[in-house]
């Protein structure tokens, strides 16, 4: 058993080394961050990161490193000291790594509000950041277990069949990976985009939303009836993918027909009752109607007409007001509508 006077000794100088490391930093702290505050303006944005960061963090900073020193005027047995060594090490590396992660994330937000208007570029910079941040923790994570004192060729050597059975498990995973990296290294997509998937043989038809978020192994939409869309990255690389984000201008049809009781005389008011509707819409740049010949129920025809717009839901949109009023234009007309 310590004796009190040797016990009281050490406490008192413990709590003496504590203090002194503990107002020390703080004066330094205080003088740093007035001078990096002084000169904010004449800062890269690196070094205002790395500024907030460590004003965020410095108490944390502090209280660790006066921790450390003043235990190591205890006494410790060799077994004790060295679990508080690779205990406190430990710490160090994970706040070091978190230091990282803050410099890279503000970097990339930073290059993220210069190119609001090039999604390509954001959509890269997201993926690369989420990529990063998982080497940079899967690196600490393999460090901390060296630090602990196990040997990391023996314990991945050890996984013997265990470690086959989770790469055949994780099989999946690591091809999706892989697909996402295939998607952004082709600019296939950006977030933001409305997509439709269908395949290489048949029309738009699959599912189809705007792109919410590109993730490591899946893809979010958004549907325009509003529900989420999740779909794996592999399957989005086997399909054909139809980008309306991608078009300046969509050219859409509509298709009617009129009744045979409908007089000949009537039917010559057709252009000039499409050239109304269409005249109506600001976003129409031109049309033509086009006969396509005689059905079962009467003549049928064809509305072609382009849009300066890419949006799917103004297309959508303009479709639908075109498709209501050539409607209610025939129905004035006495022209009787059947279906084409």
């Amino acid at each position: 058993m310590i004796p009190w006077d040797i016990l009281l000794f050490l406490s008192l100088g413990v709590a003496a080394i504590f203090l002194a490391i503990f107002l020390g930093m703080k004066i330094i702290g205080s003088i740093l961050f007035k001078r990096m505050e002084a000169s904010e303006r004449s800062k890269g944005q690196i070094l205002m990161t790395l500024a907030g960061s460590l004003k965020k963090s410095w108490m944390f900073l502090i209280l660790t490193i006066a921790s450390y020193f003043a235990l190591q005027i205890i006494p410790f047995n060799t077994g004790s000291q060295e679990v508080i060594s690779r205990v406190f090490f430990t710490i160090f590396i994970i706040y070091f790594a978190w230091l990282i992660h803050q410099l890279i994330t503000c970097q990339t937000e930073s290059l993220i509000a210069d190119r609001k208007e090039k999604r390509r570029s954001v959509t890269s910079l997201k993926f690369f950041n989420r990529l990063f941040d998982i080497f940079i923790w899967v690196g600490v994570g393999l460090l901390v277990i060296f630090m602990m004192g196990y040997d990391i060729t023996v314990l991945l050597a050890g996984l013997g069949v265990g470690g086959i059975l989770i790469a055949i498990a994780s099989q999946r995973i690591f091809s999706d990976i892989f697909y996402s990296l295939a998607l952004h290294s082709d600019h296939v997509f950006e977030e933001g985009d409305f997509i439709v998937i269908g395949d290489f043989r048949g029309a738009p038809g699959g599912a189809s939303g705007r792109i919410e978020r590109i993730g490591l192994r899946s893809t979010h939409l958004r549907a325009p009836t509003g529900e989420s869309i999740i779909v794996s990255n592999k399957e989005l690389t086997s399909k054909a993918i139809y980008n309306y984000s991608k078009k300046k201008e969509a050219r859409m049809s509509l298709n009617f027909g009129v009744s045979y009781d409908v007089e000949s005389k009537k039917l010559q008011q057709l252009d000039k009752i499409v050239k109304e509707v269409l005249a109506r819409q600001n976003l129409v740049r031109c049309g033509q109607l086009a006969f396509l010949g005689f059905a079962s129920q009467g003549p049928t025809f064809e509305l072609v007409y382009d849009l300066e717009t890419s949006d799917y839901d103004e297309m959508r949109s303009v479709h639908r007001q075109i498709g209501l009023t050539l409607k209610e234009g025939l129905e004035e007309a006495g022209i009787k509508m059947v279906g084409g």
